[in-house]
């Protein structure tokens, strides 16, 4: 029964971490339907493996950095000094990062006081309402008109 348990532990593991894989994968296509699809398969795959949640909040607050640098240097992304009014909200503007910034917030609920870094990041009219978003470094990051109802930011729970 030992060795079957094992296999099965074994068999888990690799299943597991082609799933991790193939969402990691599915981050970097064009389409943003795709990357929608790798984000909540690595907040499923973070739901059911405590040994691979850290890896995901990491891979989510890099998701945010990288895709959503502040200041803005993307021709279609709306220049640092446009009026709050004609930047659409951030699920409109980028809703695969909305969904990375949802997870995270869900994800951090679970967490371990450590500092996670959103540093410098576009965060313009984010919908952060009722996120844990405690222990993250906003250093820099705009979140000119973002929704902040009920966001825990709090140091301790």
């Amino acid at each position: 029964m030992r060795v079957n348990q094992e296999g099965l532990n074994a068999a888990r593991e690799g299943h597991i971490t082609d799933r991790f894989s193939r969402a990691v994968d599915q981050l970097g296509s064009e389409k943003t339907d795709v990357r929608i699809g790798g984000l909540y398969a690595l907040w499923r795959i973070a739901d059911h493996s405590a040994r691979d949640r850290e890896a995901v909040i990491s891979i989510k607050a890099a998701f945010l950095r990288t895709h959503l640098p502040w200041s803005p240097q993307e021709q279609d992304s709306p220049a640092a000094e446009a009026s709050i009014n004609s930047v659409p909200p951030l699920e409109t503007r980028a809703p695969d990062a909305q969904v990375a910034l949802t997870g995270l917030g869900v994800l951090c609920q679970e967490r371990q006081p450590d500092w996670l870094n959103v540093i410098y990041t576009d965060l313009r009219r984010a919908d952060c309402d009722g996120l844990w978003l405690h222990h993250l470094n906003f250093d820099g990051a705009c979140l000119e008109a973002a929704s902040i109802y009920q966001v825990n930011l709090t140091r301790h729970r």
